[in-house]
């Protein structure tokens, strides 16, 4: 169905929740690998809220992981979402994977994502919910959005790439 819609597969990302991901289903492990295979990425969403094993985490052929809303919402002022959040991107750098911060709504909880190595977003502070007819009609493709000191910002994440290498202190 990719090749037929002339679509490119690194550019489709698949979520599970983390919860989802956990839940023991036969055949789980190989459908989740024939579409990487395929180029597809796969995402873990909600990361931090489920049961998820660490062990597991290598197992699992996905690319990113999406920090889920409720540790963002708390950046930066929350000494607890700052730990958290530092620790899901120093987990994901760990395993070469790309980190999304979720419900990012505030300038603030942005410069603090950036500061800190993440550079995939999607939130309120880039665009509500919108309905796929009209993102495809309203947004050309690759589209960036300025970020503090010339960086780009992605409003969501796009084709996977191995996170930056932070410098600087957490």
């Amino acid at each position: 169905m990719i090749e037929e819609a002339g679509s490119d597969p690194a550019r489709i990302a698949l979520e599970m929740t983390e919860s989802d991901a956990m839940v023991p289903r036969p055949g789980l492990m190989d459908e989740m690998a024939a579409l990487a295979m395929h180029g597809i990425q796969l995402a873990i969403d909600d990361f931090g809220t489920g049961h998820w094993s660490l062990s597991r985490l290598g197992e699992f052929p996905v690319r990113m992981l999406k920090i889920d809303r409720s540790f963002v919402r708390g950046l930066p002022e929350g000494r607890g979402p700052r730990t958290l959040v530092n620790a899901i991107m120093y987990l994901a750098e760990g395993f070469g994977l790309t980190v999304v911060a979720e419900g990012v709504e505030t300038h603030a909880q942005r410069e603090y994502l950036l500061e800190n190595g993440c550079r995939y977003a999607q939130g309120y502070l880039y665009s509500p919910a919108v309905p796929a007819e009209e993102l495809a009609l309203s947004t050309p493709a690759g589209r960036t959005y300025p970020a503090a000191g010339g960086r780009s910002w992605h409003p969501a994440a796009g084709p996977a790439a191995p996170t930056p290498a932070r410098t600087g202190s957490r």
